[in-house]
């Protein structure tokens, strides 16, 4: 009888500890799913910005970004500089499973070549806060951060996913 329940509870516990692994709270494997606005405060909480930024919401984000395809997209943050006088920004994309990389890739590129020739000639002396923007990337996420010194975007980006 004692190796019957001793055999028992052994098999029990195996089969918890076999089922306690199939749980992931990722499809690729990395861990975390932040939510994009989570990503966007930090971004914007540890990044020193000129301008005020405020959030798009509802259809603005696709007339910024003319070429997203929304419904590849799971969720997204972006902010905006307030006056437009700057190319500050903060854009945090997630993209859904099956969803295009290739073309997210692309518009978050061609959102960043059309400031670039918005300011060329409206604030030519913003053009280094374009020059240096931070295309960022982990699993489905995608970032892009405009700013004077974008250059601790990546470590923060990162660390959501820590």
């Amino acid at each position: 009888m004692k190796k019957t329940i001793t055999l028992l509870m052994v098999t029990c516990l195996l089969v918890m500890a076999v089922f306690a692994g199939c749980g992931s709270n990722s499809n690729d494997g990395t861990g975390k799913q932040p939510a994009t606005a989570d990503i966007a405060q930090k971004l914007l909480d540890g990044i020193a910005f000129d301008d005020e930024l405020i959030q798009l919401e509802g259809d603005r984000m696709t007339t910024q970004y003319d070429e997203i395809n929304a419904d590849d997209l799971e969720e997204y943050t972006v902010y905006v500089s307030s006056s437009g006088a700057t190319p500050e920004e903060v854009a945090v994309f997630k993209l859904k499973e099956g969803g295009d990389a290739q073309a997210l890739e692309d518009a978050i590129d061609s959102r960043v070549q059309d400031q670039k020739d918005g300011f060329v000639d409206y604030v030519p002396e913003e053009m280094p806060k374009l020059e240096n923007c931070a295309i960022l990337h982990q699993g489905n996420y995608y970032a892009l951060v405009v700013a004077g010194d974008s250059s601790g975007a990546q470590d923060i980006f990162d660390g959501c996913f820590a």
